[in-house]
């Protein structure tokens, strides 16, 4: 097969020799570029990175801030700098645990996923308002706390009585800036909220999240961050005491750099979606960890991090037992109801509470911490069907790695 020859090479001396040689060794049919125009122009030039099948969450995750980088990252923008934390309410009281943080999305769940996930997860959704298939009483007798979701239009028309009363907190619309998910515009959104928030209000609900949003390959909104930004906008005076994202990037400083995008709003933040997939190289078993390693890590250690829940939809590495806990096709739970490795990995993975895990194989990434942050504001310690999420199968992304590569370098030149 023909190997790509020339591509867009302007810019791209910041990012370092290992991109280029990278590059090299892809073919046409894995990657094609168009030549972007580089720094010291008015404009620049790039077109969609042409990858067959072209994965969503891949799309949604380069479409502004990675195409930039891809081309010319010396004419990129830092994350904005981080507000300073609003004061949220008083968190429900956690358990002593080390895994307060720690959650799962996951739709398709039985009372038997429940149980292998006692003391591995401290909480989980469903993006329902109340659970279908197994009973809230099951949840909590397996030590692991439902939150429900309002998760469209419809549910916050429909279905706001079906609220638990004893609720920890209530999450938002899930991914309004896709077409095929809530596909809610931020006015939209803004006009349905004083009746979520009314509700929330009502059930003395403690915590109050607001929507989770992506990267999305649908216009206008492509970009979560303006998503947000309007919203608020219109929504002014309205209660959302944090905020939510979804993120599968596969590199702990791509993870870094999608949060720092956050922090802007000021508030803490909660990752109910996340998972490697934009990048092949780390879809197989020992990739996989690998990541999970340096995202739990992050999302520990950050304090802007309030909550994060794993999620692998469809294919390998679902949290539920019958869709490959935690593991591939080729390593899901046996009959005796065993985790699988990355499943193992993740219940190890403890926070604060057993600081000799991040010795193993992993540095810890320690965040600014933000001014007004203190310990009250952070804990001391498949197939899904279209309701879930936008996951489809992976493919390579390029773009994404770049990203990695970006961020790494210019934290060494910092």
């Amino acid at each position: 097969m023909e190997v790509v020859e020339s591509l867009a090479t302007e810019g791209l001396e910041e990012v370092g020799k290992e991109w280029v040689e990278m590059v090299e060794e892809k073919t046409v049919e894995e990657v094609e570029m168009v030549e972007g125009r580089g720094e010291g122009k008015e404009e620049t030039v790039w077109d969609e990175v042409q990858v067959e099948p072209l994965n969503l969450h891949q799309k949604k995750e380069i479409s502004h801030l990675a195409r930039c980088l891809a081309c010319c990252p010396g004419s990129c923008p830092p994350p904005p700098p981080s507000n300073p934390i609003m004061p949220p309410p008083p968190p429900p009281a956690p358990a002593d645990i080390s895994y307060f943080k720690r959650g799962f999305a996951r739709k398709a769940i039985d009372e038997d996923d429940l149980a292998l996930l006692q003391g591995v997860t401290s909480w989980g959704y469903t993006w329902e308002v109340i659970p279908s298939r197994v009973s809230l009483d099951k949840w909590d007798g397996n030590n692991v706390t439902f939150l429900p979701m309002i998760w469209g239009s419809t549910q916050a028309t429909n279905n706001l009585d079906e609220i638990p009363e004893a609720a920890e907190a209530l999450l938002g619309f899930n991914e309004p800036n896709f077409d095929a998910q809530a596909n809610l515009l931020p006015a939209e959104a803004a006009a349905l909220w004083p009746e979520i928030e009314a509700r929330a209000a009502d059930l003395t609900i403690p915590l109050l999240v607001g929507p989770a949003v992506n990267f999305s390959p649908d216009s206008p909104y492509e970009n979560p961050v303006l998503w947000y930004e309007h919203f608020f906008e219109n929504c002014t005076g309205c209660r959302v005491d944090m905020i939510a994202m979804h993120t599968y990037v596969c590199y702990g400083a791509a993870l870094q750099y999608m949060l720092d995008l956050y922090k802007v709003f000021g508030k803490l933040i909660w990752v109910t979606e996340f998972a490697c997939e934009d990048t092949r190289a780390r879809q197989s078993m020992a990739g996989q960890m690998e990541y999970m390693k340096e995202a739990v890590a992050i999302l520990e250690h950050d304090e802007w991090v309030y909550r994060y829940a794993w999620f692998r939809c469809g294919a390998p590495y679902t949290l539920a037992r019958r869709s490959y806990t935690f593991g591939s096709s080729d390593a899901a739970l046996t009959a005796n109801g065993q985790l699988t490795e990355l499943g193992k990995l993740y219940n190890n993975l403890r926070g604060d509470a057993n600081p000799s895990i991040w010795q193993q194989n992993m540095s810890p990434h320690t965040s600014t911490t933000p001014p007004s942050a203190s310990t009250e504001s952070t804990p001391e310690s498949t197939a899904e069907n279209n309701t879930s999420s936008t996951c489809r199968p992976t493919t390579f992304s390029l773009l994404t790695t770049l990203l990695s590569i970006y961020y790494s370098t210019t934290l060494l030149l910092a």
